[in-house]
Order: structure tokens, then C-alpha cells, then sequence
């Protein structure tokens, strides 16, 4: 949900305020990051269990609590 609503506040830069405005050239190319993965789905998610090397995950407190990011803590 956290990407839906990502995606929906990116393609609606008309909304904006003044700063945000200007700030969005230089944040917007957060998209661009080599390494940086979106993942919808539980299997998505799973992949990263994978990687040798080293990773951050960001999840919304619900995904903690009971939702597809536990596999993670353990």
C-alpha cells in the first residue's frame, strides 16, 4: 500500500507547495537508485532473505507486526 500511495504522491506534483516544488529535482531521483527495491509481494519480499551482502528494509509499523516483514526479524 505504502507504494501505491508513494506513486500517487509522485505523479501529483501539481498539489506541491512552494518548497516541496523546489525540493523535487533533487529528491526525485530517489526512483534512480541502482539498489533501492519496491516489493508488492510476499515473495518480492523474500528475495531480499537472499543477498550476501548487506541491506536496509523499511516496512510500516503493521508490516512488524504481523504482516510479510517478519520473515525478516527472524
Amino acid at each position: 500500500m505504502a507504494i501505491s500511495a508513494s506513486e500517487i504522491y509522485w505523479d501529483c506534483e501539481h498539489f506541491y507547495d512552494g518548497e516541496t516544488t523546489r525540493l523535487v529535482p533533487k529528491f526525485n531521483a530517489m526512483l534512480a537508485l541502482p539498489n533501492l527495491r519496491l516489493t508488492r509481494t510476499a515473495g518480492e519480499s523474500k528475495v531480499i532473505n537472499r543477498l550476501t551482502s548487506r541491506a536496509i528494509i523499511i516496512a510500516g509499523s503493521g508490516m512488524c507486526n504481523g504482516g510479510r516483514i517478519l520473515h525478516h526479524l527472524k
